[in-house]
């Protein structure tokens, strides 16, 4: 393995470490929300501008028994350094409140190159409690 390869795969291992962490403080989402039963979440993640051939639509489905109560996406654009989307205080919030479905929009936090990011994460929660 040269040494790029091995750089490469020690910054993805210490950012699963991280992430592993950052679920395991955030605890699980049943014991946040012991009602709930049922969530999706369908994601559209493009950049402002329209571009044609520059989103990424997808439906993600949490599997309620084990899921952490953390919801962090990762921003899909190769280029984008330290990018993604945090949107856990709103998803909970949401969840607490027994909404069923919930709707929310985030910028990009990462950078590209010597430029924020332009990308745009938006969503539609679809929810059900026990």
């Amino acid at each position: 393995m040269n040494p790029w390869s091995r750089r490469k795969k020690a910054e993805r291992e210490e950012r699963v470490a991280r992430r592993n962490e950052r679920e395991d403080q955030a605890g699980k989402l049943l014991a946040k929300v012991p009602d709930v039963g049922l969530l999706e979440l369908a994601i559209s993640e493009a950049r402002p501008d329209g571009c044609l051939g520059d989103d990424n639509q997808y439906i993600r489905r949490i599997v309620i028994d084990h899921a952490p109560a953390l919801f962090e996406i990762p921003c899909s654009y190769p280029g984008c350094e330290d990018g993604g989307y945090d949107l856990t205080r709103e998803i909970l919030q949401a969840l607490q409140t027994r909404q069923t479905r919930f709707t929310g929009e985030q910028h990009c936090r990462g950078r590209c190159r010597n430029v924020d990011c332009t990308r745009v994460l938006r969503y539609v929660a679809t929810a059900a409690y026990r």
